[in-house]
C-alpha cells in the first residue's frame, strides 16, 4: 500500500480495492474525458465515498413494456448470451459531471464483467421505443424488424469506444463500485490515470 499518497487512510484502502479489483475497466479509461457514471433512485443515500453495489438479475423496465422488454432480451439472448435489458445501465459522462448530487456516482464494475452498447443509440428507451415502436402499428413497420435491427448494431467490444460514445451501456457484473467525485480524484491522483478532471 502506499498510504502516504493518499488524502486519507479510508481513501487508501478504496483506492487500493479499486486497483485490486478492476484492472479491467482502469486499463480500459486511462486518458479518458468521459468515465462510466450511473443515476441512483433520488431517495438513495450514500453513506460512503466507494458503496460496494450487488447486481440485481431480476430488473423490471420502469416504462417498457414487459412483452417488448422480454422480446428484445430473447433477441440479446441469442446474440449475446445474456438478459441485457436486465443489466446494470450507466453512460459515458465528462468526469467532472455533475460531481456529487446525491444519486450520481460513477461506476467502476468488478473484474469479469460483460457489457453491451449500441454505436448508433443513445437510449432504447428514447431512440428506439418511444420514436419508433410507440408510433407505429403492430403490422408496418413490422416491430421484430426495428428491435432486430437495435440489436444487429449492438456490440460487446471496444469499451474505451463505448464510454466515449456517451450511449447508453448494460453491465453484467456480480457487483460494482459506486465512487464519489472526490475519491474519483484520488484514484486518478494515485493511478495516474490521466482523466480530465477539474482541479
Amino acid at each position: 500500500m502506499r498510504l502516504k499518497e493518499y488524502l486519507t487512510e479510508d481513501f487508501g484502502k478504496d483506492v487500493d480495492l479499486i486497483e485490486k479489483n478492476c484492472k479491467v475497466y482502469l486499463g480500459s479509461t486511462k486518458g479518458l474525458k468521459y468515465l462510466l457514471l450511473r443515476d441512483f433512485e433520488s431517495n438513495r443515500v450514500f453513506n460512503k465515498d466507494l458503496e460496494v453495489i450487488k447486481s440485481r438479475t431480476d430488473r423490471r423496465p420502469k416504462d417498457t413494456p414487459m412483452h417488448i422488454h422480454e422480446k428484445i432480451n430473447e433477441m440479446f439472448r441469442k446474440k449475446f448470451g445474456w438478459d441485457v435489458r436486465n443489466g446494470v445501465f450507466c453512460e459515458g459522462e465528462w468526469c467532472s459531471f455533475r460531481k456529487d448530487n446525491g444519486f450520481q456516482r460513477f461506476i467502476f464494475p468488478v473484474d469479469g464483467f460483460k457489457f453491451v452498447w449500441s454505436p448508433s443509440v443513445g437510449d432504447f428507451f428514447i431512440d428506439v421505443y418511444k420514436y419508433k415502436i410507440k408510433n407505429v402499428s403492430y403490422k408496418e413497420p413490422n416491430i421484430d424488424e426495428i428491435l432486430n435491427d437495435y440489436v444487429k448494431g449492438c456490440k460487446n467490444t471496444n469499451l474505451k469506444d463505448a464510454v466515449n460514445s456517451r450511449n447508453e451501456i448494460s453491465l453484467l457484473c456480480k457487483e460494482y463500485y459506486a465512487v464519489s467525485y472526490q475519491l474519483l480524484r484520488n484514484i486518478n491522483y494515485v493511478l495516474k490515470m490521466n482523466w480530465v478532471l477539474e482541479n
